[in-house]
């Protein structure tokens, strides 16, 4: 070949071509599987966690207005200076208070994860989007330029 375009193998770049076809199939789908990761997460913080846990404060709650109802029930059936005789109650109605808080305490959390999980979406979603359009558009462009000049190539090689 001449000395210029220094081409030292067609076949080379041939099997370049087919890597870039490798490449972009490859490309496509891992940016679907990081779309559905997007997706996953989203649907776990904004609806799965978020039902979990509203779920969970509304059965502690309830727990905890029936060790409260228990404990007055208790107290109320002892002498007013005998409280000890209701420490079973009064330890159920602790566990509950402070599973209540948990949950409580989970839900503030969650809102917060919500707001990050919003901000680093909004920064990757434009780089996977950015990166479905090299796989789509891009690549599939320069794949052609390649075939192109390949063509030329073996045309020339062959005159």
């Amino acid at each position: 070949m001449a000395d210029g375009a220094r081409v030292e193998s067609i076949e080379a770049l041939t099997e370049f071509e087919g890597y870039l076809s490798r490449l972009r199939e490859e490309l496509l789908a891992q940016c679907d599987a990081i779309a559905i990761e997007y997706q996953r997460v989203d649907r776990w913080l904004h609806a799965e966690a978020w039902q979990y846990w509203r779920s969970a404060r509304h059965r502690s709650e309830q727990r905890m207005s029936e060790a409260r109802d228990a404990l007055a029930m208790c107290r109320a059936k002892v002498r007013p200076d005998d409280y000890e005789a209701c420490s079973e109650q009064q330890k159920q109605y602790e566990k509950a208070r402070r599973r209540l808080q948990a949950c409580e305490e989970k839900l503030k959390q969650l809102k917060a994860y919500q707001l990050a999980w919003e901000q680093l979406a909004a920064q990757g979603l434009p780089r996977l989007a950015d990166g479905v359009d090299l796989a789509d558009a891009r690549l599939p462009r320069a794949q052609a330029r390649l075939v192109e000049l390949l063509d030329l190539l073996e045309k020339y090689r062959q005159s």
